[in-house]
């Protein structure tokens, strides 16, 4: 298991931890990218910096929280938040068979 304070995730890590099992059909792994990078402009505004920050800044959840002067408590209850509503969205979604699955 990994720190949460001390990781950090590139783009391409968020990607792969949130994109359906459909491994290699570029089509749909073209379809799940505009999906995704449309629901993380709908976030609310404070779950979307923390996104941006963490997941394609590539900043540690200390550094965030001291760039946005918050407690790094807050910067993860965003960020958790934030992915929460992502899969949530994602399932909806596959559900809907708008992702093979």
């Amino acid at each position: 298991m990994f720190d949460v304070c001390e990781s950090t995730f590139s783009l391409q890590d968020f990607e792969r931890i949130a994109a359906p099992q459909c491994a290699d059909n570029a089509p749909a792994r073209a379809r799940y990218a505009r999906f995704l990078r449309s629901a993380v402009r709908h976030l609310p505004p404070k779950q979307r910096q923390v996104v941006a920050l963490y997941f394609f800044g590539g900043r540690n959840i200390p550094a965030i929280a001291l760039e946005l002067g918050v407690h790094p408590s807050t910067v993860s209850r965003r960020l958790a938040a934030a992915k929460r509503t992502l899969r949530a969205q994602a399932e909806m979604c596959s559900e809907a068979g708008l992702f093979p699955s």
